[in-house]
């Protein structure tokens, strides 16, 4: 299964269905439950720099509760969403193959375009026009929290990867003031060079995350538009970089020794207050 198979297909079509009324089923179970803040853990990463496999690594070896693709597909209904991947997911092991970002399987990890962008506003091209009514983002966000708060714990949190959170760092660290976060670095020429080969291959545009920095190149040749948009990225990741909260890993040393990093993060989740193993 990739991105353009029969049953991705379907699942787009699905999510443009109205089907937000059926949070009239969550609702109560909301209303029932005393929550307080949920357990995050946010992976910042610029496109290209190996979100993807620190991303199956940290579903793969911690087991936290992670937006898979059955849950990003029942999206408008995050609880009850996030109830059907849990039970489906358990225990569920990555075989570690990716097709740009895409992770095949009911149960491979989910970047989240779709699932970040209505609840959050959170797209990947900053110069789109973001939602004005302020009142009903803000009634999304917390409904969010509400059913994030439900179903995470200390040992059980909730992991993102959705490699737009780059340019929402600040907005997630106010929405989310417990969350923690893992700052993934890759040398940024070999950042660089991904995002060109990929770009030249597809003879696309600019790729993937779009900072608004980033339209004064648009009319520049492809290696500007490739190094403006990795160090504006890396620049608006590391602008509000807080060191309280967030545990940096290199990309090199995961791969060589991807034991050795994890356990990095799970030692400094635990430090603020995480359950991790």
């Amino acid at each position: 299964m990739d991105r353009g198979s029969l049953i991705v297909a379907l699942a787009r079509a699905y999510q443009k269905l109205p089907f937000s009324f059926l949070r009239i089923v969550e609702a109560p179970i909301l209303q029932k439950k005393n929550t307080s803040e949920p357990f995050l853990l946010i992976l910042l990463a610029l496109p290209r720099s190996g979100s993807t496999l620190a991303y199956q690594l940290i579903t793969h070896c911690l087991q936290p509760l992670y937006l898979s693709n059955i849950w990003n597909t029942l999206y408008a209904t995050p609880l009850f969403g996030g109830l059907i991947s849990q039970k489906l997911c358990a225990g569920c092991r990555s075989a570690f193959y990716s097709r740009q970002g895409f992770v095949p399987g009911m149960c491979g990890p989910a970047e989240g375009l779709r699932f970040w962008s209505y609840w959050l506003d959170q797209g990947m091209d900053e110069i789109r026009a973001r939602l004005k009514d302020k009142h009903k983002l803000d009634r999304r966000r917390e409904y969010l929290k509400q059913a994030l708060a439900v179903l995470t714990s200390r040992d059980f949190p909730f992991v993102s990867g959705y490699i737009g959170h780059a340019l929402f760092v600040r907005e997630l660290q106010e929405i989310f003031p417990n969350a923690l976060f893992i700052r993934l670095r890759r040398d940024p020429l070999s950042t660089a060079y991904s995002i060109l080969k990929l770009r030249q291959k597809q003879s696309g545009s600019h790729f993937s995350v779009f900072p608004g920095e980033c339209q004064a190149y648009v009319d520049s040749n492809i290696h500007r538009q490739v190094a403006a948009q990795v160090y504006y990225l890396n620049k608006r990741i590391d602008d509000v970089y807080d060191p309280e909260r967030t545990v940096n890993v290199s990309y090199e040393d995961l791969c060589s020794n991807p034991n050795r990093e994890l356990q990095k993060v799970i030692s400094f989740c635990n430090v603020r207050g995480l359950s991790m193993e």
